[in-house]
């Protein structure tokens, strides 16, 4: 499903295989089939006669690789697809878990979640891979690199709960068929704070009267630890919340509850 080279002229295919005996090289990151059907890499040298390295990636479910990008200096290459296996390989990732909160069901099958995975450059090792995803389905469709490092995946969504980091364009779903998504990930090692919902509306409410508490999650979708050391409000609204302390990197989360009493 995805095709890159690198500065050298080295072609690299990114796509899924059912096939046990799919061709496969020593040293790799994962020789063997896992599950029904992984997505697959391989590295073809530029004459296209020789496999550099060939590998699978995934888990015990369903993955599929759709887009790959190469690093042109470096010869590492970044894919993104999507994936249904909670055992699909991690490392240094900004959300470690399968839907942010351990996956939901899409029938008789976990949601697919989006991947963004980096092999290096002898296909070896796996630098960072990550879960890209929500509540519901997500597909990660293509990728690109810029000079600086960064990585820019484009995609679609159909969970509520989606890692829309503030300020976003867009911090919450549209529609009931899905949206599309983009998302640009660095190398930086720091925390990063997505909320779901970003914005709550209480309707009408008598005056004098406290609200039910609407919650807001807080999702640390970096590869640092969150510090949180205080949450205010000002006006008519108060709140309670476990956040105060550290929130884990790689998907941590913490609950916020807002209630508002209207005194005018």
């Amino acid at each position: 499903y995805g095709i890159g080279l690198d500065g050298s002229g080295n072609a690299y295919v990114a796509g899924s295989t059912q096939s046990p005996d799919f061709p496969t090289t020593s040293g790799v990151v994962q020789p063997i089939l896992k599950g029904s059907r992984n997505a697959f890499v391989t590295k073809l040298n530029a004459s296209g006669t020789t496999l550099v390295y060939s590998t699978y990636l995934g888990g015990s479910a369903v993955d599929q690789a759709n887009g790959i990008a190469v690093d042109p200096t470096s010869g590492a290459a970044y894919i993104t697809g999507f994936t249904q296996s909670s055992d699909f390989p991690t490392g240094q990732a900004v959300q470690s878990v399968l839907g942010i909160t351990g996956g939901s069901s899409c029938g008789s099958n976990l949601c697919a979640d989006s991947f963004v995975t980096q092999l290096s450059s002898d296909g070896s090792s796996l630098p960072t891979s990550t879960f890209l995803g929500g509540n519901a389905s997500d597909f990660g469709q293509s990728i690109a690199l810029d000079t600086s490092g960064g990585v820019y995946v484009a995609g679609s969504t159909a969970s509520n709960n989606f890692p829309a980091v503030a300020p976003a364009i867009q911090g919450k779903l549209a529609g009931v068929a899905g949206n599309a998504f983009v998302a640009k990930m660095t190398a930086d090692s720091l925390p990063s704070l997505a909320m779901t919902p970003d914005t709550i509306n209480f309707g009408n409410q008598p005056l004098n009267v406290r609200s039910a508490a609407k919650n807001i999650s807080v999702v640390n979708v970096g590869t640092s630890p969150l510090s949180i050391t205080a949450i205010t409000t000002a006006g008519d609204f108060q709140e309670s919340d476990d956040c105060i302390g550290t929130v884990s990197s790689g998907g941590g989360t913490c609950t916020i509850g807002v209630t508002y009493t209207p005194t005018a």
